[in-house]
């Protein structure tokens, strides 16, 4: 089992079909069967969804 690349309460950029949005995550679990992290997200329509962990990416930082 390899070890989870997100955290909870990271903001994450989540590649929905419709486009990228910025997401928080708020729990995960690992899927054996499918041998990957699954991750509960809030979408910004205040709706939730469990995502698998290659649809997530780290959100990029703002230089100043």
């Amino acid at each position: 089992m390899n070890d989870n690349k997100f955290k909870v309460g990271q903001e994450v950029i989540y590649d929905s079909p419709v486009g990228m949005k910025k997401v928080d995550i708020f729990g995960y679990i690992y899927c054996e069967k499918d041998n990957t992290w699954l991750y509960a997200i809030k979408l910004p329509t205040n709706k939730h969804v469990i995502v698998r962990e290659d649809t997530l990416s780290k959100l990029k930082k703002k230089m100043n």
